[in-house]
């Protein structure tokens, strides 16, 4: 039933109290109101189960073995571009990263490895009545783990405005019952709670139970965190205030409990990605998908796609982020590799009443007679072949004609009309001789003239004389 209520109000807060400020939880200066709503309040109780004594310290001075990250195929993110795969819990009050540290005393200038110190100071958790350390972790691979998940993910929600955010680790370290080395009664009770998706990091410093009485020790303590991105110190380091912990408020809102931000791993945020790519969240960083055209870590190259020569027939001219090909006479596409079928044109190229006939990159034209040139358009000028025998050549468009002589006919004027047969011009019964282009007729006696067609006088008085 808890999980199914921390769902509904980890979409029900989505929209409704988060906020987009988490500089103030890095930092761990401002102070939020603390939530009103029950169910809320119930949801963001920070107290999380402490584990076993199978996984616990029960020695002064003490480290834990080496704990491993998940699977040990990820780090945790720790500051910035940092990951560790192995955690190590000091049992005075210190969470160390990468290797152990049995520092007893907080230093005010701290130049250690990166850590968490929820309360730095020498403790005496030797067991039984000293109490003891318990450090347990949960992996969202887990079914038996999601209540403590989902919890993890509200709280994170909630006090960052991170809406993306979901645990795949969280590890729960519990100074449980113990004491400061010089006190004798008095006990207190810390949680630190670790959490990670691998790309952001945050951390709960709980002080469930953190009420002593300072004039009872010498010791400091000291309330902190150190990356390799920046180091704080909480305000009530090394003051009286310190050992009252549970009864000030901190800059969550609730009393006893303080939120951090260890690593905001979210390069995508700075927007790296240059011409359009998309920034990608990746454990340890970020990548870059570029938009086509574009290489680089940040998308930053343009890719001159003409070194691959893309343009089947024509030449290539690279763009930023893309190119363009200038096609060949006779091709179209995006890549030149199509033949325009010239043929198909709404404008025919062949003219006058010519053939055409489609080839690769080109056409023919198969050009009526009378015409030639690549589109039939020009005139042949038959005439300056004489073609006419016996005649004058006339041009014309796409043909030609012949004006014969008298006499000669046929298209080329090369026949010779016979008279003789077709007129039979010779009168008078005169004979009719046919001749290359003209007759002549022989006449009868009394009778004259090219067609003989007029009587001899002359002859005819002699002849009648002589009768």
């Amino acid at each position: 039933m808890l999980l199914v209520q921390s769902i509904f109000i980890l979409g029900v807060f989505k929209y409704c109290v988060c906020s987009s400020d988490t500089k103030r939880y890095i930092l761990g200066q401002s102070q939020r109101l603390k939530p009103t709503d029950r169910s809320v309040r119930a949801l963001l109780q920070y107290t999380y189960p402490r584990g076993s004594l199978a996984h616990s310290l029960a020695a002064d001075d003490q480290s834990s073995p080496a704990i491993l990250v998940g699977d040990g195929s990820h780090g945790i993110p720790i500051g910035y571009n940092k990951t560790y795969r192995n955690v190590y819990v000091s049992s005075n009050g210190q969470i160390v990263f990468g290797q152990e540290s049995h520092s007893l005393h907080p230093e005010r200038i701290y130049k250690g490895p990166d850590m968490l110190a929820p309360y730095w100071t020498d403790l005496y958790p030797t067991g039984g009545d000293n109490g003891y350390v318990f450090y347990t972790t949960y992996s969202a691979d887990n079914p038996l783990d999601h209540v403590v998940i989902s919890k993890a993910n509200f709280a994170v929600l909630y006090n960052s405005g991170n809406s993306g955010f979901s645990a795949k680790w969280v590890l729960v370290v519990t100074w449980w019952n113990t004491r400061i080395v010089d006190f004798i009664e008095d006990r207190i009770t810390i949680q630190c709670v670790v959490m990670t998706d691998f790309i952001t990091t945050y951390t709960i410093y709980n002080y469930m139970d953190v009420d002593v009485d300072p004039s009872q020790t010498s010791r400091q303590v000291a309330i902190e965190y150190k990356t390799n991105l920046a180091s704080f110190r909480n305000e009530n380091s090394f003051k009286a205030n310190a050992f009252n912990l549970t009864k000030v408020r901190g800059n969550t809102g609730e009393y006893g409990i303080w939120f951090y931000t260890l690593a905001d791993d979210n390069d995508c945020k700075w927007k790296l990605c240059q011409n359009g790519g998309s920034c990608i969240e990746k454990y340890g960083g970020y990548q870059c998908s570029c938009y086509p055209g574009f290489t680089g870590i940040n998308c930053e190259n343009d890719i001159n796609e003409c070194l691959d020569s893309p343009c089947s027939n024509g030449t290539c001219e690279n763009n930023p982020g893309s190119y363009i090909c200038g096609c060949d006479l006779g091709f179209t596409g995006e890549l030149c590799d199509q033949d325009i079928n010239e043929c198909n044109s709404t404008i025919i190229p062949c003219k006058n009443g010519a053939s055409c006939f489609n080839d690769i990159g080109s056409f023919n034209c198969t050009c009526a007679p009378g015409w030639n040139g690549t589109f039939c358009d020009q005139d042949i000028n038959e005439c300056e072949e004489e073609p006419c025998l016996y005649g004058t050549c006339v041009n014309t468009a796409g043909s030609y004609y012949c004006n014969c002589r008298a006499g000669i006919g046929g298209q080329l004027c090369d026949e010779d009309v016979n008279e003789c047969v077709n007129a039979h011009p010779c009168e008078n019964n005169g004979t009719c001789v046919n001749t290359l282009g003209t007759f002549k007729c022989t006449c009868t006696l009394g009778y004259v003239g090219l067609t003989c067609s007029y009587e001899n006088n002359k002859i005819v008085a002699d002849t009648i004389s002589l009768s």
